[in-house]
């Protein structure tokens, strides 16, 4: 008799505990991940924080966190991880009653781009790790990686040489808003300098002075579709650290920048564009927005690019096309832009073993590093 109900106690609290577990496993159960930063460089040394919390009394004997990153993320530790097309990972944690773990995980960011975290899977066992039970969560965390800027060694002699020609010979021009008097007005000067107060004090035209001012913009067109498709994703990569190199040495120098490109933002799903940027405190944004580019997203039409510069190009700044694609067409264009420009340049990055056969004295080659 006590045997029996030794095993029908046994059955009770087997089957209860089974549906207790089914039933309130998962309440006050919270599991996040989270990045240490929210910006790297490649090659920079980066924490993954994984926080599991269990805020009741029902301890978790097992309970399985799994969750899928990014395959480029190298992390010092292998163990419990699977790598093929992404990285998998499944960590397993002991919870007892109202208690929070914390484990972090170190990987080295080792490819441009926005990666983000927004879901993990969480499976428990009962006491007796005979059922288990199952849910997802999302999660809100994102990781820019910034493109590598390249050194001043990698940079072609044509292209410093140009740089030099482009600060010695900048033109000047008169700023309206930089007065420093007035004068009595001289048939042909400009309408727009008229000081028309002081003309209605005196009784004639008076022209106000201003002083004149260095030009300090440049342009730079920035074309993702490659001329050939061998090594496509090598060749955009570096055009995107070519962008990145240019924007940043011509910010520090004082130059206003002005960026537009064909690339798609894989945030917003449209091309990447930059107006006015002349300070350094805006380099986080274009950082930023040149780590968003996406390269599994077809980049616009770059004839559509060059249209949309043409309506607000401002013909005192300078041009730097930037393309490895040079078809006809596209060289064409360039051509009839060149004309326009008070300076400017087309820089071609191809690879050291791929001849430029069309017109090479057109282009200053970048070579691209295999």
């Amino acid at each position: 008799m006590k045997i029996l109900l030794t095993i029908l106690l046994a059955a009770i609290f087997y089957g209860g505990q089974s549906w207790f577990y089914k039933k309130y496993w998962n309440k006050g159960l919270i599991a996040t991940l989270s990045f240490s930063r929210e910006t790297c460089q490649i090659g920079e040394n980066v924490y993954l924080n994984e926080t599991v919390s269990n805020l009741k009394k029902l301890p978790l004997s097992r309970l399985h966190v799994k969750f899928t990153a990014s395959n480029t993320f190298e992390f010092a530790s292998s163990e419990n991880a699977a790598i093929t097309d992404h990285y998998y990972r499944n960590d397993v944690f002991t919870l007892l009653s109202y208690q929070t773990t914390k484990r972090t995980l170190s990987f080295q960011a080792t490819k441009r781009g926005y990666f983000t975290l927004t879901e993990l899977d969480l499976i428990a066992s009962d006491i007796f790790l005979k059922h288990t039970f199952a849910c997802q969560l999302k999660n809100h965390s994102h990781l820019y990686v910034y493109p590598k800027l390249l050194e001043q060694s990698k940079h072609p002699d044509s292209y410093i040489q140009w740089l030099g020609n482009h600060f010695s010979h900048r033109s000047l021009w008169n700023d309206p808003l930089s007065c420093k008097g007035s004068r009595p007005y001289i048939p042909g000067d400009n309408l727009h300098f008229i000081n028309w107060k002081q003309s209605a004090r005196y009784g004639s035209l008076y022209t106000n002075l201003t002083e004149p001012v260095m030009e300090q913009e440049i342009t730079i067109l920035c074309n993702l579709n490659p001329f050939y498709d061998n090594n496509k994703d090598v060749l955009l990569e570096y055009i995107i650290s070519i962008a990145a190199t240019l924007i940043t040495g011509f910010i520090k120098s004082g130059i206003t920048v002005h960026f537009y490109s064909n690339a798609k933002d894989i945030i917003t799903k449209e091309t990447l564009t930059f107006q006015g940027l002349c300070r350094t405190s805006q380099l986080e944004q274009v950082m930023k927005g040149l780590a968003r580019i996406d390269l599994n997203m077809k980049p616009d039409n770059f004839h559509h690019t060059i249209a949309r510069f043409k309506k607000k190009y401002d013909w005192h700044s300078s041009l730097l096309f930037l393309s490895n694609d040079r078809t006809e067409q596209l060289v064409k264009e360039y051509k009839e832009l060149k004309q326009y420009c008070s300076q400017s340049l087309f820089l071609l990055p191809e690879f050291a073993s791929v001849p430029v056969k069309t017109e090479p004295s057109l282009f200053v080659k970048w070579e691209v590093p295999l």
